[in-house]
């Protein structure tokens, strides 16, 4: 709108005129318009009457919308202000300023007359003045929103951008060149596609924005020089999915059970990666392939007989997927007992045989597997044992069962170890081998003990069924019955008594046996008494004790008798009788020992009589004090006058016992001659001659003692003699008789 000239004034009814510069700094001036009212009368004052209206408001717009207040004031013909007059306004053109009461408001660009008039008593006035209405652009505004869309691709609502007045209205002569920005981004994106744009008629109208990157939140922002800014709604961008790439594109998964992740890069048609896409995986055969939700892919089994087997992973996102292909093919690398083996007794098959997998690097047993051979030999051994059996078999579905595996040695410890060609070993649980006696052989089989009290040491060794010595066994020992032998937990048997008895080791309830004979043997034997005088047909009863080899006495022992000369003793059993004088010895045996009793035969019975030839000992008892004599006697054999006869000899005694007395000739006819030296020392020496005589029995010579320091015991006497034969060559012999009824001889 072309305002008037600064110069230009208009009184008295007329609008002043202002440069518009002026106008748009100031607020509005009122335009005055003068009518002068003149008051007459002589000599008195009547009321104001009005002559002019002022407008007293300027009238200019730079906005639509924008509103103003109007104010005239009516004045009389002094130019003072007449109260009580009402005013009334109108626009020439409502299309640029509409006036309701005296508020005019900015309706469209141009000029409009604006009308005042006043109504008071006696009249009206009317003034007229000029309003303009110029948009003046201060702002941006965004007429349309931007709407989201996806990444690389024109957005789904192109925004449209005003350019404004102070309220907000198009200024629909403005076209200036606005520009678009990002403004929000929270994904670093640019925004591609024509960003500068000039308004037509105040409006910019954008067509081919987009965003390359997808995210929330996103706002534009509108710009031009002089002009407040603008910014958007927020909006979102959606990812744009134009392939989806699963690499790698090809998996060959070894083990059952093994794993292998999968990734997925979805990309813009312009090949840029997108991010943060969320994938939904899927498999073809999930007998053959599982994966996850995050691409992991695992092995579930192979194809039938061992083959191979393929699945398809296909990862989607946003309508678009793309896919690898996993092969399963279980490869074995090595061997597991899946059945441990576990212990028996040696050289019995195992109570619990192994069985022996084929399995991939995971521990899968490889079920196609019915060609590799496995060997199991024994690993820790510590006892040397052999193991036994079929001990390689070929795997049958992956898996090798042995059957008959033993081994022939007890011990703890022991482990197996299985292998084959290519496969990596594995080594068992460790078990034990319990000892498997089968006999148990006693050593001797058979004893003889011929003492009680005697003992004898048996041994006893365990044997497997194959016959092998078991070491290490300890045995319980048992004899029945216990009255014949005794065994100790040693295998140390001791007779008890006569008779037969079973010694019995047992071990883990095997037995073995031996048989123990006791039979006493007799290894001493003695009568009682040694020396026994009877006279003619008397019989006396000679006890005779038998002893095995440790004294004990044998019962009922066998005993065999005879007297060396049974025409002056004869025996029958133990009983000897009498039968001529004279003295012999009666021998008893058993067992091949033997001992002697001398046997003195008399014409009565009382006297003591010993019989040499050449030397003899005995003992005499006799109460302390008591007198002992001993009488020699020489017999001399029948022969002829002239017989020559000598005796000589020693008689020796303990002279703590006997005190010797003295020594006298009996015999006249002999010539005695005692040598009494050493008499006190036990000592007597004799000898005797006779040169002629007949063959009778002579009474040489007495000797005489005295008791003195036996009581109840007894003391040696030890005879030696020398007796020379007669002229014809018969032998003389010499008795020794002690004659005293309170001596004993044995």
């Amino acid at each position: 709108m072309q305002l008037p000239p600064a110069h230009d004034r208009l009184t008295h009814g007329r609008f002043v005129s202002l440069n518009p510069r002026f106008l748009r700094s100031l607020p509005f001036l009122a335009t005055s318009l003068s009518l002068a009212l003149v008051a007459c009368g002589d000599g008195g004052t009547e009321p104001a009457v009005p002559v002019s209206v002022d407008i007293t408001t300027q009238c200019s717009f730079e906005a639509i919308g924008q509103t103003l207040s109007l104010d005239a004031v009516a004045k009389d013909a002094n130019g003072g202000t007449v109260a009580g007059v009402s005013f009334s306004w109108t626009s020439s053109d409502p299309n640029v300023v509409s006036v309701s009461g005296n508020v005019a408001t900015a309706v469209g660009n141009g000029t409009a007359t604006l009308t005042v008039t006043a109504t008071f008593e006696g009249g009206t006035l009317s003034a007229t003045g000029t309003c303009t209405v110029q948009q003046v652009a201060t702002q941006l505004g965004f007429s349309t929103q931007p709407a989201g869309g996806k990444a690389e691709e024109p957005l789904s609502t192109q925004p449209t951008v005003e350019v404004q007045d102070a309220n907000g209205n198009v200024v629909t002569g403005d076209n200036t060149t606005v520009a678009l920005a990002i403004g929000t981004n929270p994904s670093a994106a640019t925004l591609g596609g024509t960003t500068s744009v000039a308004a037509i008629s105040g409006v910019v109208s954008f067509t081919d924005l987009n965003i390359d990157k997808a995210g929330s939140g996103y706002t534009l922002t509108a710009s031009t020089s002089g002009l407040s800014g603008a910014t958007s709604n927020a909006f979102d961008i959606g990812i744009n999915v134009a392939t989806v790439e699963v690499v790698p594109a090809a998996v060959t998964l070894a083990s059952l059970g093994e794993q292998a992740t999968l990734v997925a890069t979805a990309r813009t048609p312009s090949g840029v990666k997108v991010l943060g896409v969320t994938f939904n995986w899927v498999s073809s055969d999930e007998l053959v392939v599982t994966v996850s939700n995050e691409g992991v892919v695992t092995a579930i089994s192979g194809g039938a007989g061992g083959g191979p087997a393929t699945a398809t992973i296909t990862a989607s996102a946003e309508g678009v997927s793309g896919s690898s292909d996993v092969t399963v093919q279980q490869v074995a690398t090595q061997l597991a007992f899946s059945t441990q083996p576990a212990g028996g007794k040696a050289e019995e098959p195992l109570s619990t045989q192994p069985t022996v997998e084929v399995q991939d690097a995971l521990g899968t047993k490889v079920s196609g597997d019915n060609t590799t051979q496995v060997t199991v030999a024994i690993g820790d051994n510590s006892c040397g044992g052999m193991l036994s059996g079929t001990m390689t078999v070929t795997a049958v579905s992956g898996a090798a069962a042995f059957t008959d595996l033993s081994i022939d040695i007890e011990c703890s410890g022991y482990t197996l170890i299985a292998s084959a060609t290519g496969l990596a070993d594995d080594t068992s649980a460790s078990f034990d081998i319990m000892r498997n006696i089968a006999t148990i052989d006693v050593t001797p089989a058979a004893v003889m003990l011929e003492s009680l009290g005697e003992t004898a040491q048996l041994t006893a060794e365990a044997k497997s069924p194959s016959g092998r010595v078991i070491p290490g066994v300890t045995f319980g020992w048992s004899a029945t019955p216990t009255s014949v032998c005794t065994v100790d937990n040693s295998g140390l048997v001791t007779a008890v008594g006569n008779g037969t008895c079973t010694v019995t080791a047992t071990a883990d309830g095997v037995d073995g046996t031996a048989t123990v004979t006791v039979q006493q043997k007799a290894a001493g034997i003695t009568g009682s008494p040694q020396f026994a005088v009877l006279g003619v047909l008397e019989t006396k009863t000679v006890t005779v004790t038998v002893v095995d080899a440790l004294d004990n006495p044998i019962v009922s022992p066998t005993i065999s008798s005879a007297c060396v000369d049974e025409g002056v003793a004869a025996v029958s059993g133990t009983d000897v009788t009498g039968v001529t004088p004279g003295v012999t010895d009666c021998v008893f045996t058993s067992d091949m020992v033997e001992d002697t009793a001398r046997i003195a035969v008399v014409e009565q019975s009382g006297f003591a009589t010993i019989f040499t030839t050449s030397q003899d000992s005995y003992r005499v008892t006799a109460a302390p004090g008591s007198t002992l004599e001993l009488d020699l006697w020489m017999i001399r054999p029948s022969g002829g006058a002239g017989d020559l006869g000598s005796i000589q000899g020693d008689l020796l005694w303990d002279p703590n016992e006997l005190t010797y007395v003295n020594s006298t000739v009996v015999e006249g006819g002999f010539t005695w001659i005692p040598n009494e030296t050493n008499a006190g020392t036990g000592t007597l020496t004799f000898a005797a001659f006779s040169t002629t005589g007949t063959a009778a029995t002579f009474l040489l010579a007495r000797v005489t003692f005295t008791v003195s320091g036996v009581f109840g015991g007894g003391t040696a006497l030890n005879l030696s003699v020398t007796a020379a034969g007669d002229g014809l060559g018969n032998d003389i012999t010499v008795r020794v008789q002690a004659v005293s009824s309170a001596v004993g001889i044995e």
